[in-house]
């Protein structure tokens, strides 16, 4: 409900309040808070002395709060604002933020309210400097100097044991593993052509088969066989 209400005046003030930028100007007189609990200076320059000035800070998750109002005889209310301190000198208002903190960074507004008439200032942006977080870094560790006192490391080198190792032919061990795959098949074609070869022998060689003689049917009109020519 509460920021209800504060989006329902923000936008109460947008829709009745005339802008003058030009009577009203904002500025801080110090440089940005770089920490914690840093003193930060804001001024208002206001065309309207007289009328006091009111001053309201926007959050980051856009609440309008309201800081205090001082009038033109530099009382301020609400009286208990341990954090803050406000000053007139002149046209020139001044906010003074004790001890800067995270929930006091946002943009900051000086307003005043003239002749049923509300005048308000450009924002001032005031934050904290984003810190960044630097990644660990790893030292390398140089080369180990060799122990003298030990007497298993010497600067000398060592030669090898002059145990021998067999060598083995590539080619050896391969044999075994490609002779199946070429003479299996090999061994297969052999023998399904030896079949079909004995198989063709058998057929085409047989003495008992018979040559097939063409017996033609003799014609039934009794010329005996002879042809007749018309005439």
């Amino acid at each position: 409900m509460a920021s209800f209400s504060s989006l329902l005046r923000v936008s109460l003030i947008l829709c009745y309040c005339t802008s003058q930028f030009n009577a009203m100007k904002i500025k801080m007189i110090n440089k940005a808070p770089q920490d914690i609990n840093a003193r930060v200076e804001l001024d208002c320059e206001t065309s309207f002395p007289d009328a006091g000035v009111s001053w309201m800070l926007q959050r980051n998750d856009r609440s309008l709060h309201s800081i205090l109002y001082i009038n033109s005889r530099s009382r301020v209310t609400p009286e208990n604002t341990p954090n803050y301190e406000a000053t007139r000198n002149g046209n020139t208002y001044k906010l003074i933020v004790k001890k800067f903190k995270n929930q006091d960074e946002g943009i900051y507004y000086c307003i005043v309210f003239r002749n049923q008439v509300i005048h308000f200032s450009s924002g001032l942006s005031v934050f904290l400097p984003v810190r960044t977080t630097q990644a660990p870094t790893t030292q390398r560790r140089g080369p180990e100097e060799p122990n003298i006192n030990n007497p298993h490391i010497t600067s000398e080198p060592k030669k090898c044991s002059d145990a021998t190792v067999p060598m083995i032919d590539p080619h050896e061990s391969l044999m075994f593993r490609c002779d199946p795959y070429i003479w299996i098949p090999l061994s297969g074609g052999c023998f399904i052509l030896l079949i079909t070869l004995v198989i063709t022998l058998t057929v085409c060689c047989d003495p008992r088969r018979r040559r097939r003689t063409c017996q033609c049917k003799r014609p039934l009109n009794g010329t005996n066989g002879k042809l007749t020519v018309p005439r």
